[in-house]
């Protein structure tokens, strides 16, 4: 069964000069430690409510079951 999160990065919070260079796991734990992850309906009903800052924040689609972490 896929279990498909969503996590965020706060570019303004970060010191990547490439942050499309950083692997799944690394964006993971950025993303867990700002607390900046969602459930698949949790991002679209945050998103259409217009409570996430889409200026500053990047996602990633991961499927948590096929982590490597």
């Amino acid at each position: 069964m896929e279990d498909i999160r969503v996590y965020g990065i706060n570019i303004d919070d970060t010191e990547f000069e490439d942050i499309n260079e950083i692997s799944n796991d690394q964006w993971q734990e950025i993303a867990e430690e700002s607390g900046l992850v969602w459930t698949l309906s949790g991002f679209a009903h945050q998103f259409n409510e217009s409570m996430i800052n889409t200026e500053s924040i990047l996602i990633r689609f991961i499927n948590v079951n096929s982590s490597t972490k």
